[in-house]
């Protein structure tokens, strides 16, 4: 009879989202016309489109609520699951994919270095 231990659990939590559904829309539609509009990378990407660069560092406002987001579901995330409440400095790299067809598709890939 087999054993199943788990050794590397994923701790997920889940909160409501602080962007309403307009505003995740709007950054949708931002997002699809960037795509139509800029020039993208290939990185994982099979087809499809993906940013250049980390969008969370640009200046386009489109991403400001966004990023506060998700710097809260980080900050979120910390206090709960590790039970930390200090001052914490991290930095967020995020980017966009836009896959149009059905062969469009990331490679599995990872992302070293990354914590959550």
């Amino acid at each position: 009879m087999a054993h199943v231990q788990q050794l590397f659990p994923t701790t997920i939590i889940s909160a409501q989202a602080r962007l309403k559904s307009e505003e995740l829309g709007a950054v949708a539609t931002h997002i699809l016309a960037m795509s139509k509009n800029e020039e993208g990378t290939v990185l994982s990407n099979y087809g499809g489109w993906h940013s250049k660069g980390n969008i969370f560092a640009t200046d386009d406002p489109m991403f400001v609520s966004l990023k506060d987001a998700v710097t809260a579901g980080i900050l979120s995330y910390v206090a709960n699951v590790a039970e930390f409440k200090g001052e914490l400095r991290f930095s967020i790299n995020a980017w966009a994919i836009v896959n149009r067809g059905l062969g469009d598709f990331q490679a599995p890939h990872n992302h070293a270095g990354s914590l959550l």
